[in-house]
């Protein structure tokens, strides 16, 4: 279209009008809301219905692009009934049912095509509407009104770019070879409300955001005060000092961005850099705390996905500090729900070190658990299947398994992880567990479970195999009334220690962390140590909190039907310093009001 600026026709004087007159005047109208769009908005790409949407009101739905492909085998028909949006031109498009735009396309000319996005190009000039013709009483023969010219294109052309705007995209379906319409992509949108599966991806990852920060919040509040109590035993917090300062980072960082994101007129870029910036914020707290790395790495033994974790940590940090603009916004927000799917494994992994397994909300999500400061150590061997339910009877079947027998096995019954615990202080259910039933009758190991905290919602079964068993292949366990509120079961096997080789470099010798004797992740003391059993450098559970230090234990014997032996990480050598006087260490008491 050829451009005059903004320059409207002289009409201070007298002249002879022609239709050229009113056409360069209605040029100069466009030109100037074009100019304002071009140079004062920085957003291109679908609009919807606007930052200014009632979203309680009216669903956003009824505002994204509607388009329908119809495959004949022959030709690909497609067509746009609705859509909205600026061009990156800054040119305004605005197509609505009354005046649909499509095209038909011979299939020939898409061989070799699995999918095309679908392009609304703003030619530039206008064509006469005919539905309003009649409209005009005084022309009743003629088309009163004038709309811009549209044209669909599927695949995107260099010379339009700036003229087209993408509305949706078209998919070979695999069984039939024809041609749909892809209801998974999302077209690049000016701002978070101009799309309803955008509009939804943001309220998933703000809930997200804000619920990462939360607990984040309260795991801070947690390690903390366990630090503290810990520290009063004579334990050293050199390691959990250093995780705190982690947790503390994250805080921050979820915090911020979750305040960063809580407006849905922002535009996607912007939505996504402060997802991305959160993550890579906590990437580099990871990268400052040794100590927290090493937890991880311990882990791999049980669960290797945390060695995938740490790399992926390592590579975001790598990353550059840029955006590059997605023609599918999809890929986008699948990005960011993966950053966010990193952080909650890292807190899941330390929830766990941190927070008693009968309160912890997450707890079915992991590989593992902890006790003891890492002394009770399970690994998850079993899900049953779908669980049975008879009246007041809850059943749970575990079957084709091929486990060792005579060795200590622990059934974790989970409760609802959302909302209040349903549980009161000391109400329980009785839980008898019956192994190998299939082989026949069997006595069941009777249990009864019971609530110890007003925030327990997970319950613990353990026991071991009798002594005529030598392979677990089957296991029942029933839970009898009260037990209807345990929504899943998971069979741990009982371990020796975090099972890992760590190949993290050794600490300075200098400084609080080089004391001797001090053992780190649950590892058994060295021989000679001051240190207690139940005391390792990241101490016990806060369900410990307050206790007198725990007499020394020798170290048990392994067994041949044991899983891989734990390894202990090394700690490096000392210089010998003359012995110190022994000290006797007087349990704590708490001061009456």
């Amino acid at each position: 279209m050829e451009r005059e600026g903004l320059k409207s026709v002289n009409w201070v004087t007298g002249m002879l009008l022609t239709p050229a007159h009113f056409v360069r005047q209605d040029r100069y109208v466009d030109e100037s809301v074009a100019w304002l769009v071009r140079y004062c908005l920085p957003g291109a790409g679908l609009v919807g219905g606007g930052p200014r949407v009632d979203t309680t009101r009216t669903g956003l739905a009824a505002f994204d692009p509607q388009l329908f492909v119809h495959d004949n085998g022959q030709s690909v028909r497609v067509g746009v009934v609705s859509a909205r949006g600026i061009t990156p031109a800054g040119e305004i498009v605005e197509i609505s049912e009354t005046d649909p735009v499509g095209i038909e396309i011979d299939k020939t000319a898409l061989a070799g095509v699995n999918e095309s996005l679908v392009y609304i190009v703003r030619t530039g000039e206008k064509e006469e509407d005919p539905s309003s013709v009649g409209d005009d009483d005084a022309n009743p023969t003629q088309a009163a009104l004038r709309r811009p010219a549209y044209a669909v294109r599927l695949g995107a052309d260099p010379a339009l770019a700036e003229h087209a705007l993408v509305v949706g995209r078209i998919r070979r379906v695999s069984e039939t070879l024809g041609f749909d319409a892809d209801g998974h992509y999302i077209p690049p949108c000016a701002f978070v409300m101009a799309h309803s599966a955008l509009h939804g991806g943001w309220n998933r990852l703000r809930a997200d955001v804000a619920d990462l920060a939360g607990r984040f919040s309260e795991l801070h509040r947690t390690v903390a005060a366990y630090a503290e109590q810990i520290a009063l035993r004579g334990v050293d917090t050199t390691a959990d000092r250093d995780v705190l300062g982690f947790v503390e980072r994250a805080v921050l960082a979820l915090d911020h961005c979750a305040y960063e994101i809580l407006d849905a007129a922002m535009p996607p870029q912007r939505l996504f850099q402060q997802i991305d910036r959160a993550g890579r914020r906590v990437a580099i707290a990871l990268d400052l705390s040794a100590a927290t790395r090493l937890y991880f790495r311990s882990l791999t033994g049980a669960d290797a996905g945390y060695d995938t974790l740490l790399e992926e940590e390592r590579q975001s940090l790598a990353g550059r500090r840029e955006w590059s603009p997605r023609e599918d916004v999809r890929h986008s927000l699948d990005r960011s729900e993966q950053t966010l799917g990193r952080l909650r494994r890292l807190f899941e992994a330390l929830e766990a070190r941190y927070v008693d397994y009968r309160i912890n909300r997450s707890i079915d999500s992991l590989r593992f658990l902890l006790e003891d400061g890492g002394e009770g150590f399970y690994v998850a061997i079993a899900t049953p299947g779908h669980p049975q339910r008879d009246g007041d009877l809850l059943t749970f079947d575990f079957t084709q398994m091929n486990l060792p027998g005579q060795h200590e096995y622990r059934v974790l019954l989970v409760g609802d992880g959302q909302g209040l615990s349903p549980w009161q202080v000391g109400e329980g259910f009785e839980v008898d567990v019956r192994v190998n039933p299939a082989g026949g009758f069997t006595r069941p190991l009777s249990r009864t479970v019971r609530a110890e905290d007003p925030r327990q919602r997970n319950f613990a079964v353990n026991f071991e195999t009798p002594p005529d068993v030598a392979t677990l292949s089957s296991l029942r366990v029933t839970l009898h009334q009260g037990g209807h509120r345990i929504r899943r079961a998971v069979l741990y096997q009982r371990g020796r220690g975090l099972i890992a080789d760590v190949q993290e470099p050794a600490p300075s010798q200098s400084g609080a962390g080089a004391q001797s004797g001090s053992t780190q992740f649950g590892a058994a003391p060295q021989p000679g140590s001051s240190q207690q059993s139940g005391s390792p450098q990241f101490g016990g559970t806060p369900s410990q909190f307050g206790g007198a230090p725990a007499a020394p234990q020798p170290a048990p014997q392994a067994r041949v039907d044991e899983p891989a032996p734990r390894v202990t990480i090394p700690l490096p050598p000392q210089p010998e310093e003359p012995a110190e006087p022994r000290i006797k260490r007087i349990p704590l008491r708490r001061r009456e009001p």
